[in-house]
């Protein structure tokens, strides 16, 4: 019941509903447990130093869909803290970018990754 719920928040307006029928059959699966610490720990309410932490990356590809404001938000602070940050925003997708657009995710990585090899 509560998936049904979760899965309708404007962040997964991108997933058929074929593919949130998939994701929450796959939850029931899952521990409670284990779901609700994620739940827990992955909420805007848990502090824990997320951009800041990517500066020490020094090769950073960080893919947001465009329809992910939260995601686009943290992308746009990541780019700004870290000048090896390459964000990529895919336009029509939310929340689940390699399951709404996988084929521009992997012509995402493809760019990034040819990008770097020419740079070596």
């Amino acid at each position: 019941f509560f998936f049904f719920f979760w899965y309708r928040q404007e962040i997964f307006g991108g997933l058929s509903q074929a593919d949130i029928d998939q994701r929450i059959s796959e939850k029931k699966q899952h521990n409670s447990h284990h779901l609700a610490e994620a739940l827990e720990r992955l909420s805007p309410g848990f502090e824990e130093a997320g951009p800041q932490k990517l500066t020490l990356v020094e090769h950073l590809l960080y893919i947001a869909g465009a329809r992910d404001k939260k995601y686009c938000a943290l992308g746009e602070e990541a780019k700004s803290l870290n000048r090896n940050c390459c964000f990529v925003t895919i336009q029509e997708a939310a929340h689940s970018v390699p399951l709404e657009k996988p084929l521009e995710c992997a012509e995402a990585i493809r760019d990034w990754t040819s990008a770097l090899e020419r740079n070596q």
